[in-house]
């Protein structure tokens, strides 16, 4: 149970991106875990909310290995947002609206070369190459 609140996002145009937001449904978990959490959103400087680049904008708080351990207990999902904070935490290819490639195995192979590390997962790219 990842006790998350999804939603999908479609633009009329099938070319363009599908957004995907998910929240944490943070007061279904422990207490310990709740206050871990408000710790951590308290260190948040509100200005910084307000910019443009807020929802891509990384980590905006300290974080240890023993907090990141003590919420990975409870949720892998508050334990990768604690690590690496706002930010997408993956990326998926439509293939649907590629060019050139004949099979699945020749877009992760494309993906792979570009230097993207795929999970076992539908092929989804777990990281992406420094830039």
């Amino acid at each position: 149970q990842k006790k998350l609140i999804a939603k999908h996002f479609e633009h009329p145009d099938s070319t363009q991106p599908k957004v995907f937001i998910s929240e944490l449904l943070v007061e279904e978990f422990s207490s310990a875990l709740q206050k871990t959490i408000q710790g951590l959103i308290a260190q948040v400087d509100a200005a910084a909310t307000t910019a443009d680049n807020f929802i891509y904008s990384g980590r905006h708080w300290s974080l240890d290995a023993k907090t990141y351990q003590d919420l990975l207990t409870e949720s892998e999902y508050a334990a990768w947002v604690a690590a690496f904070g706002y930010r997408a935490n993956h990326f998926t290819v439509s293939i649907n609206h590629l060019d050139g490639f004949e099979t699945l195995e020749s877009v992760n192979e494309a993906l792979k070369q570009a230097g993207f590390v795929l999970n076992s997962s539908g092929g989804e790219i777990k990281g992406s190459p420094e830039v």
